[in-house]
Formats: C-alpha cells, structure tokens, sequence
C-alpha cells in the first residue's frame, strides 16, 4: 500500500488528521480526491468537532465531499461515518465510501478484506483486495429504488441542462429513459443519445439547482451506455448544484442507481462499467453489480471501484 499520510491541522483549537484519497481511480489516475478527517475527541468533549466546523472544514479541503470517521473503542463496533459537503451533512456518498475503506485499510483500523461503517444510522459492508498501490473495494448498497419520472419533472431537468454557450442555440439531444432512483437521496438519471452529447453538456448551475430543489432531487446523473456481451459498458456526469457540486468526478451511488434500473428493465443481472470525470480532467471509473428481485429474493446490488491515499 502506499504511505498513510496525515496533514495535521488546529482547526478552532480542535486537532484533527486529514487524509486526502482518490476514490475509484481509472488506470491509476484521475479519481474523485476525497478528504478523511479522522475525529480523536469524543463526542460532548471540549475538543469535539461540531457540526458548524465539519461544514467549514469540508468547504475548505481539496476536495467536493469530506468524510468524518469516529473509530470505535472496540473492534465489535462499527466505524461510524458523516459526510459533508460546504452546504451540509449528506445521507452517504459512494465514492467517499470506498475512500473510507481503502484509509481505514491503509492505515490499519480495518483488514482490507472488509470493514463495517456506520452511515446515516445503517451499517454497510465494504469488501476489499490490494491492487498494486491502490486498493479495490465494493460497497454493498441496500434497499435502492428506482421509478420512472414524470414528464413535467424530466422536462424541468432538461430545459436547465441546455447548453448556455454554444453559438448556434443547440439543444443537447437526450435520450427517452428518465429515471428517478434512489440510494438514500433521490436523483434523475437521464439519457443522452452519445458520448459527444454528454462531453458538449454545459448546464447553467443556479438554474438547475432550482429545478433540482423545485423536485427534491439531490442531482441529475447524465449517461449514456451500450449493451455488450460482457455487460453494460458507457460514461456519465453528476450535476448536484443543489448541495453545492456544480460536478462530480465520481458518482457511485446514483452508477448503483442505474445499475438497478437497467436490471429491471431487461430482468436479468447487470454489470455495468462508467467513465466519469473526463469533463473535469479527473478520469475515473466506477462500477456497479445488480441483481433484479425475484419470487424467492429481493435485488441486490453492489458498487466498486480502485482507490489509492494520496501523499501530501
């Protein structure tokens, strides 16, 4: 593994360690750089963060989300995990999940076959391999659901995702598949017709913040996808101005969330490969594994993607 390297820093007289880590990396580049703040004080103590200062230092790391670890006393316990953005707290992350895991790894608060997180008052199960410098982890997503949107809520989206500076006035050219789904936040997933659409999408940040708000949505997930014999294979943009991400460089929760929606349509088992972050000079690559429900079992899914803690 590489070095577990911790920036320490006083933050209001609060010592704390922040570990930066790029989260589902493509080819051992890119990644979404996520930052880890492991929390020392206990709770209630005069040292102990709150939630004014995890806003403020997530507004200030390198990175759109920050993750805020408490590590329990005992092994039997799970880990607990927050994530913050500069607007506020999140239900979970994708990605930030499996930068949590691949620090806990790396720095030996957990084994890297698996860990066991506290998020949003519900335990996840994240497995892990080393890869070389990096380490490869999927996160077991639970009760994700999918339904399709209106057509007055996808046109809203829509409409605020029309390119604002090309000088002919032309619309992007979506696809017919509007999806709402729903992995603890709901979001649009929304169909373009090819790559060169969704690499020449340039939507206008404080108006689809508004619609995203207007239809209590988190974001809006733009893809595109092919179906081979291998699996699903295709590349995606996270817009989330909303909470306060123009774009994402990664986004696995909502590549879980279409996962499940492309099961469902075809009732069969869907592997499915996302380049995302390419718009941003970021490539990553996020992965996802769904099973549909049947008479005997509800569907599963599962998120992955190579992670590696940074040096700074």
């Amino acid at each position: 593994m590489g070095p577990n390297v911790r920036v320490c820093g006083r933050l209001g007289g609060r010592v704390t360690d922040v570990i930066l880590v790029r989260s589902c990396t493509r080819d051992g580049r890119g990644g979404s750089p996520t930052a880890v703040v492991v929390e020392h004080a206990r709770p209630g103590s005069e040292d102990a963060l709150d939630d004014v200062t995890r806003r403020a230092l997530a507004g200030r790391a390198p990175a759109s989300h920050t993750a805020f670890i408490k590590v329990p006393d005992t092994g039997t316990e799970p880990i607990g995990v927050r994530f913050f953005t500069r607007l506020g707290e999140l239900s979970g992350c994708g990605h930030g999940t499996i930068a949590v895991h691949a620090y806990l790894a790396s720095a030996g608060l957990a084994p890297v076959e698996r860990s066991r997180l506290s998020i949003g008052g519900r335990t996840v199960e994240v497995t892990g391999t080393p890869v070389g410098d990096e380490i490869e982890a999927w996160v077991d997503n639970r009760g994700v659901t999918t339904a399709p949107a209106s057509t007055r809520l996808a046109a809203d989206i829509r409409s605020a995702l029309t390119m604002t500076d090309d000088p002919a006035g032309r619309a992007p050219a979506f696809g017919v598949d509007a999806v709402i789904a729903n992995p603890g936040a709901p979001r649009l997933l929304l169909a373009v017709v090819d790559r060169a659409t969704l690499a020449t999408l340039r939507p206008d940040p404080a108006a689809l913040a508004t619609a995203c708000r207007r239809h209590g949505l988190l974001g809006c997930f733009v893809h595109v996808t092919e179906r081979r014999p291998s699996g699903y294979v295709g590349a995606a943009r996270m817009f989330a101005p909303a909470i306060g991400i123009d774009e994402d460089v990664a986004n696995a929760n909502s590549t879980a969330g279409l996962a499940v929606a492309l099961a469902a349509a075809t009732r069969s088992v869907c592997r499915l490969v996302l380049d995302q972050g390419d718009a941003l000079g970021a490539p990553s690559t996020v992965r996802a594994e769904a099973v549909p429900p049947s008479d005997e079992a509800s569907g599963t899914v599962r998120t992955g993607g190579r992670a590696r803690v940074e040096s700074r």
